[in-house]
């Protein structure tokens, strides 16, 4: 179908062992991992830039391919302050030593009682499964959910990949990479990656490639 851009909100928790001990103790799983590998470097080789959630606490293949953009999660307080979200994860990879995870980061709430923080009520299709998702109970089959997390995070940054797109056509899928990361927003960790993507700073980035 020709996308320029694809967004994954799902992974397998398996980054915990070497490959060559994958393959030792989990073969199938480790034959499956190096075909979705090739599927999707090969993907990126023909300028597809793929995005993958980091999760919410997991170690996430595909999110831990040094290739894709691995976002994770910060929450924003109602005064600006930014920090990383109690429910995102974050990790260094034993798959690809060297490889941390995320990259940078989507806005994400944090876990906890209902209400719980800083997430996003939004319709949900009758009958599906995140119907109905922290709401109070009596209202689980209203047609909603209030729902967070890197799944939703990484839409909001492949959005962003969209719009520095439609600025620079011609941006490969690292320059991408390496201008949400420059101009993402801090603070920048080990759990928050780069910090929080900017999009205004990102599409002007862009633009300025576009114009130079």
């Amino acid at each position: 179908q020709g996308p320029h851009i694809i967004s994954n909100s799902w992974g397998w928790d398996k980054d915990y062992k070497s490959q060559e001990s994958l393959l030792r103790d989990d073969p199938n799983f480790y034959l499956e991992m190096k075909d979705m590998e090739r599927a999707i470097r090969s993907a990126i080789a023909q300028g597809v830039t793929i995005l993958f959630s980091a999760g919410n606490g997991e170690q996430s293949f595909p999110a831990c391919l040094p290739d894709v953009i691995s976002v994770g999660g910060m929450s924003v307080e109602p005064d600006g302050h930014l920090r990383p979200s109690t429910m995102a994860g974050s990790f260094e990879s034993l798959l690809y030593p060297g490889r941390t995870v995320p990259d940078l980061c989507g806005i994400v709430g944090d876990g906890g009682p209902v209400p719980q923080r800083g997430h996003i009520m939004l319709p949900a299709p009758r009958g599906s499964i995140i119907e109905g998702s922290n709401l109070p109970l009596g209202l689980t089959t209203r047609g909603w959910a209030i729902t967070s997390g890197t799944s939703a995070a990484t839409p909001q940054v492949a959005g962003v990949v969209a719009l520095m797109l439609n600025a620079c056509p011609d941006l490969k899928p690292h320059d991408i990479k390496s201008i949400l990361c420059e101009t993402a927003r801090g603070p920048a960790s080990g759990k928050t990656g780069s910090g929080l993507v900017d999009g205004e700073r990102a599409c002007i980035r862009s633009l300025e490639l576009a114009t130079a």
